[in-house]
Formats: structure tokens, C-alpha cells, sequence
């Protein structure tokens, strides 16, 4: 089998199953996902969502904000499209709305997901540079 890509449609993010989907704020990427460039990546042949990721925009301060949510599934049977998919994605986002950085929460018990952003040129961020860090989570963010 086969991954693809598609649109994100409202909904998408509740179809992954995560150990970590119950720290994201659906609501809040449902509400703003016309702010955002946001993708479902799909299993070909059955169509189960395998993940979901997008960066919300705000275009203002010169940030995009990265949200991903990805089944333990996909981690392990499609790293290598994942990973290129959504690093593609990250230089659309940067050029197209002339971004300053990026940034993402990351919880502090996924060393899978921290290598992962790491690759896409990710670094840690203190509380210093970003303010209040949700607890369990590490705040990364990346130049652009």
C-alpha cells in the first residue's frame, strides 16, 4: 500500500488516532483552518487518515505555527512521506505568506516526534524567548 495527499477536510483531525490527539486543540485548528495550509495524508486503497497537519498563519507577526497529528500507524509504515510531505508543505508556508519563523508544541514524552522536528531544522525554544510553555510540552521553532 500507498500513502497520498489530499485537502484537509473538517472532520480529518478526529479521525486520527494518536497517543497524543487529546493535547491538540481540535477546536481551535477547526475554527482557524481557513487561516492555514492544511493537508490529510490518506492510505491508498482504504482511505484511513493516517494524519493530518497544517500551519496556521498569522500573517501579522510573521509566524505560522505548525499543527501535526499522526497515528503511531503512520509513523511506522510511511516515515519517509511524512517527513518529506510536511517539510514541503513548511517551504510552501514560508514563501508563499513571507514568513519570519515557525513554531510547534511538542510533548516532552514523544522522543519519536522530537528526533522527527529536529530533522526539519527545528530547535528548542526557552520560556524566555516564547512566555508561558504549556506543561509536558516543548515549544520548537525554525527560522525561516
Amino acid at each position: 500500500m500507498s500513502a497520498y495527499v489530499r485537502d484537509y477536510q473538517l472532520g480529518d483531525l478526529h479521525r486520527v488516532k494518536s497517543k497524543h490527539s487529546p493535547q491538540m486543540d481540535r477546536e481551535f485548528v477547526e475554527e482557524h483552518i481557513e487561516k492555514s495550509l492544511s493537508r490529510t495524508i490518506c492510505e491508498e486503497g482504504t482511505d484511513a487518515v493516517l494524519a493530518s497537519f497544517g500551519i496556521w498563519i498569522d500573517e501579522g507577526a510573521g509566524i505560522g505555527l505548525v499543527w501535526i497529528d499522526f497515528s503511531p500507524d503512520a509513523q511506522q509504515r510511511y516515515p519517509l512521506f511524512l517527513a518529506r510531505t510536511i517539510r514541503r508543505h513548511i517551504k510552501i508556508a514560508e514563501s508563499r505568506w513571507n514568513l519570519e519563523r515557525i513554531v510547534t508544541l511538542i510533548a516532552e514524552d514523544d522522543p519519536r516526534s522530537i528526533r522527527w522536528i529536529n530533522w526539519l531544522g527545528f530547535k528548542p525554544v526557552t520560556p524566555e524567548d516564547w512566555g508561558e510553555i504549556p506543561e509536558g510540552q516543548i515549544v520548537y521553532a525554525r527560522a525561516c
